[in-house]
């Protein structure tokens, strides 16, 4: 009886494994049935706000890529000036990345310390995030800066406000290292770089902080000051890809002007030289600089391209100058940034030399 009951369990067991691993046996579907009865309507939803559609008017990767493309030969992208400048803290605000975004965010002219691998600028140096993304407010280009902009020369005693985009270029392009070198009886040209650096264009355009002597012209400014921003210039792109823009450059390699730039205002202009300002400019800063070098205030050879200025202690006059000629010969722009403060300024610079 018990060999019985256990060949039957035993039975009972090998048939449940079979099932187990036997796979499962399915007949044939049947037919779909009908579709049941269709529901309710749904609420018809709100629209939608309008999309930001003219985003894309820049924010384009074609667009994109000419932006970096221009950007990555311009002065600014190359980087050089990191390298041999970006790391020093007196120097990092407008020489590295790290520099200008610290400076920007503390106010303050050099880091905290110095930095061990500065590198060269970047979009957000000069770009934040759109304030708005109100289409009534654009095109803002969410650029940084726009404020009036603290002059470093004076020591933040005076500022100045120029028109368009120009004031967040002025926080770099402005003379720096000396105070004004015409107050007292007598200034020390302390060394062979001594001067506004080599970037005063923002005081040039604003027309201030030159050495201004008595003269036969009278010394005042012209509408590019209060009607001009840089970009208005600098950043026309009706030139081709490789001036203007995101390259900043007025003249390409091939020494093509970017007169485009000119003919919204001065309609007949074929050159940069518009009402001779060029040639006069390139005439008085030769002419100031022969009387500098024969009054041994100026050497031919060195720094500044061409010459340097002679160290030691001199009147203030003598010592203006010297130092307008270095202004205006670093402004690059031959007058055409202020003409008429640049040529009266020169022209009575010259004049006031010559009596001595």
């Amino acid at each position: 009886m018990k060999k019985r009951l256990s060949l039957l369990v035993f039975s009972a067991l090998a048939v449940c494994a079979l099932l187990v691993v036997m796979p499962g046996c399915t007949g044939p579907e049947g037919p779909t049935g009908e579709n049941g009865a269709a529901g309710l309507d749904g609420t018809d939803g709100t629209d939608g706000v309008d999309a930001n559609s003219f985003c894309i008017e820049c924010h384009t990767m074609d667009n994109k890529n000419t932006v970096k493309a221009q950007f990555a030969m311009s002065s600014h992208g190359i980087g050089n000036y990191a390298g041999y400048a970006g790391g020093r803290s007196d120097c990092a605000k407008c020489h590295s990345y790290q520099g200008a975004m610290e400076t920007m965010m503390t106010g303050m002219d050099t880091t905290a310390t110095s930095i061990a691998i500065p590198v060269a600028f970047k979009c957000d140096n000069c770009h934040d995030f759109h304030g708005s993304l109100d289409e009534a407010d654009f095109p803002d280009y969410a650029l940084r800066g726009g404020e009036p902009v603290s002059l470093i020369s004076d020591g933040h005693m005076s500022e100045i406000d120029l028109a368009g985009s120009g004031n967040a270029c002025a926080e770099c392009h402005q003379t720096r290292r000396v105070t004004e070198p015409y107050n007292g009886d007598s200034v020390n040209i302390s060394s062979t770089h001594w001067g506004g650096h080599h970037g005063p264009q923002g005081n040039v355009l604003a027309g201030v902080g030159a050495f201004e002597p008595e003269g036969s012209m009278t010394i005042g400014n012209t509408a590019h000051t209060s009607m001009t921003g840089c970009s208005d210039c600098h950043m026309n792109k009706e030139g081709g890809t490789d001036v203007g823009g995101h390259n900043f450059s007025m003249t390409s390699d091939t020494d093509v002007e970017n007169i485009a730039a000119c003919t919204a205002c001065h309609a007949s202009a074929t050159s940069f030289d518009v009402a001779n300002i060029q040639s006069d400019i390139h005439s008085l800063l030769d002419d100031l600089h022969g009387l500098l070098v024969e009054h041994g205030l100026y050497s031919e050879e060195g720094i500044h391209d061409g010459g340097h200025p002679v160290t030691g202690m001199y009147p203030a006059n003598k010592a203006g100058a010297v130092f307008n000629y270095i202004l205006f010969e670093e402004d690059r722009s031959l007058g055409v940034h202020n003409p008429k403060y640049v040529k009266a300024v020169l022209t009575n610079t010259v004049e006031m030399v010559e009596a001595w």
